[in-house]
């Protein structure tokens, strides 16, 4: 009795490195939490440095502010000017940053100036004197000074020196109007070394914990003070960041925190704000995401060690435990390269009592299937639409013996044989070639079949297996445009030295039989029928009507309303008891226009006019024109 051992049982002796993949889980696992703490307290850190930033900042323009409105108004009081420096002597000594203090009166829709009182000293180490200071203070908002807001300006002396310009309300009448402001001018020194407090500078590149960049912002997200000076210095406007968008609506809270990407850089940040409580203006702490999940990619990256070193081990017991399967899956592949080259009568024999003798059992029996589906698919192997080909392969389609109304076309090349015979043989082919390539494309792109070729002439078919509303207008609009196909053919013939050709087109629209025809060995799908004859003749009158194309009486009738025709009367069509009318197709009737394809469109087929054509598109290849209403 045979013992039967499927992969399922062969397959136990990998549990053991199931075990250390497990484990492998778990350090992933472990690094995953590792990583979200990690995140979580960089955030915790962010928030509490702009909070440590935002309150010292606070503190120091509360500070800045008293002595502001202490020394506005002592000059507003008209006193002598010894006691006037005996108050700004200790201030100006105190705030060593400090160039000037002036108050404005904001009488009469301006501000002007009452009293000012300047760090001469410092002025003069910076190079600059009192009228630059007074055109500094020329460009402060009248509009919120007479507002009552604080407010807090970047600007910059000589271009290279940033400084910081605040406003303070300091008088205010019986209505609460603001009517005297005090202004101070000072350099940014004392905000820049408080953002810079626990702050990473630009050209710090080690890995201290460090590593977070606090800033300070205004209410509309220009930067007042940042470690990098050249970005205050540019009046640099970040309120495109996340984070600041934050701070600039935060309306009922005062802090915040985000994870954001920098549009400028694509550099991942995490980042919190603090609002100051002065002026609307806060401060943003943000670090490099990447920096701040650095230990979580360390254990990942262990992790990946070790993975490493399991699989090899791993990979050694499964090569024992594959010896079993090896054998039977080289015979799979040695059969499946058969079967590429067509080979369908391989067979393999069932060496092993589990699912791969079962696989090879199937295996053989798949092959027979295939045998028999490449019969099926030879017996389509004559379709020139793969459209059509595919939808009867998926069973769409059945291609037993039916009668079907059809539009019928019949081409053929004027004096042939004479233009053949001067042509050496690859050359008869050549020009061959290229006339049915472009004609044939023609034919795809309107819905047409091609049914055969007769040495130079084409037969194609619209209607079948593929029926349409409007198949006669297709196959008239294709004739045309193979008509115009053909000039643009000859002129690319004559300009190589080449000889041009003529051709006639004939249609005729009716009822055939159409199926599949042929011997078990050679099948093909085409259509029967005395109106395939009529079709023939049609395109043979061409010659004795001297035009290139021309269509029945059942085809003129369901094109009229759209192709000029003329009526070339009647005659006698051998095979025929009664006389045939035929007309001789012109061109798209008046109100319409051919419009060729511009290169890089689509091409699709549309009808613009006065009367909306029967079809505006068709599932296969978009057609090469378009028509619209002449201008």
């Amino acid at each position: 009795m045979k013992v039967r051992f499927n992969i399922r049982t062969k397959l136990v002796g990998i549990i053991n490195t199931v075990l250390l993949a497990a484990a492998l889980a778990i350090i992933g696992f472990a690094s995953f939490f590792f990583n979200r703490d990690n995140v979580a307290r960089v955030q915790e850190s962010n928030l509490e440095t702009a909070r440590l930033v935002a309150q010292v900042m606070k503190n120091d323009l509360n500070n800045l502010a008293e002595k502001m409105r202490l020394l506005g108004v002592t000059l507003m009081q008209n006193l002598p000017q010894a006691q006037v420096e005996a108050v700004q002597r200790p201030l100006f000594e105190h705030e060593k940053d400090l160039l000037s203090t002036t108050v404005f009166t904001l009488a009469d829709g301006k501000a002007r100036p009452v009293g000012q009182a300047s760090n001469d000293a410092l002025v003069k180490s910076l190079d600059s004197n009192n009228e630059e200071m007074q055109k500094i203070l020329g460009e402060l908002p009248y509009d919120k000074m007479k507002a009552g807001n604080e407010t807090i300006q970047s600007l910059q002396l000589h271009g290279n020196i940033p400084l910081m310009v605040i406003s303070l309300p300091l008088v205010s009448d019986d209505q609460n109007n603001v009517t005297h402001s005090v202004v101070a001018i000072l350099k940014q020194d004392r905000f820049l070394r408080t953002v810079s407090n626990g702050t990473r500078s630009p050209d710090q590149k080690d890995d201290s914990d460090n590593l977070n960049t606090s800033y300070l912002v205004d209410s509309q997200g220009y930067l007042l003070a940042h470690p990098d000076q050249q970005k205050v210095l540019k009046r640099e406007n970040v309120s495109h960041l996340e984070i600041v968008k934050q701070l600039i609506s935060a309306k009922t809270i005062n802090n915040g925190q985000t994870r954001f990407v920098d549009p400028s850089n694509g550099v991942a940040y995490l980042g919190a704000f603090k609002t100051v409580g002065f002026a609307n203006i806060g401060v943003v702490t943000q670090k490099e995401e990447a920096m701040a999940t650095k230990p979580a990619r360390q254990v990942r990256n262990t992790s990946i060690y070790i993975t490493t070193i399991v699989s090899v081990i791993g990979f050694y017991v499964i090569f024992l435990f594959s010896l079993s399967l090896t054998r039977p899956l080289i015979s799979l592949v040695e059969a499946t390269e058969e079967i590429s080259k067509g080979n369908y009568q391989v067979k393999i024999k069932k060496t092993s009592n589990d699912e791969i003798g079962d696989l090879s059992k199937s295996f053989t029996e798949m092959t027979q299937g295939l045998a028999e589906r490449e019969k099926i698919k030879n017996a389509f192997s004559k379709f020139h639409s793969k459209d059509i080909a595919d939808k009867i392969l998926s069973g769409e389609m059945q291609l037993t013996g039916e009668r079907k109304k059809v539009t019928i076309f019949f081409s053929d090349i004027r004096s042939f044989t004479s233009i053949s015979e001067k042509l050496e043989p690859e050359q008869v082919v050549e020009l061959i070639n290229g006339y049915m390539t472009r004609m044939v494309r023609i034919i795809f792109a309107h819905g047409g079949v091609v049914d055969k070729y007769v040495g130079d002439a084409i037969m194609a078919v619209y209607g079948t297996p593929i029926s349409h509303e409007n198949d006669s207008l297709r196959a008239v609009s294709a004739a045309l445009r193979m008509r115009a196909e053909l000039k643009r053919f000859n002129e690319d013939q004559a300009a190589n030295g080449k000889p041009v050709i003529a051709i006639g087109m004939g249609m005729h629209t009716g009822s055939v039989v159409a199926g599949n025809i042929g011997s078990p060995e050679r099948m093909e799908y085409t259509i029967l029928g005395d109106n395939v004859n009529l079709t023939s003749r049609m395109e043979s009158l061409t010659k004795e009507f001297k035009t290139d194309i021309l269509i029945s009486d059942e085809t003129y009738a369901e094109i009229q309303e759209f192709i000029h025709c003329e009526a070339r009367g009647t005659t006698k069509v051998k095979g025929k008891a009664e006389e045939v009318a035929v007309y001789e197709v012109i061109n798209f009737k008046e109100g319409y226009e051919f419009i060729p394809p511009e290169s890089g469109t689509t091409g699709e087929s549309t009808f613009i006019g006065k009367t909306p054509p029967p079809f505006r598109r068709h599932e296969l290849t978009p057609p090469p024109f378009r028509i619209k209403k002449a201008a």
